[in-house]
């Protein structure tokens, strides 16, 4: 087998795995929204369209693939960035079982 063949052959079971997973969600996502639609609320009746995109927007519905675990960790790393000091002073006292840090203990820090 020249790994052209075994190219071929690995994204052949990729996607019939990947038609799998897209079935059994769906099936999930029908079920919902029957049991969504048995308990009417006024001007609350979607149609299924509707209630895909509001309430259980799959990534291939919205054309997009899944983040790899790669790409979830930096995304996550650089939202961290993002945090105020007071976010981090925060996250600081609730690693350290809710103690409120002072102003004057994170000037000591530095």
């Amino acid at each position: 087998m020249t790994p052209l063949e075994f190219g071929f052959i690995f994204d052949a079971y990729y996607q019939d795995k990947e038609e799998v997973l897209h079935s059994s969600w769906e099936q999930s996502r029908m079920l919902s929204y029957y049991i969504y639609c048995s308990y009417p609320k006024k001007g609350q009746n979607p149609s299924y369209t509707r209630f895909k995109q509001q309430h259980m927007p799959f990534y291939w519905d919205l054309g997009t693939t899944p983040l790899s675990p790669e790409e979830e960790f930096e995304l996550e790393v650089s939202k961290e960035n993002e945090l105020t000091p007071s976010d981090w002073a925060a996250r600081i006292a609730k690693l350290q079982g809710g103690k409120p840090i002072g102003a004057t203990q994170i000037q000591s820090i530095k």
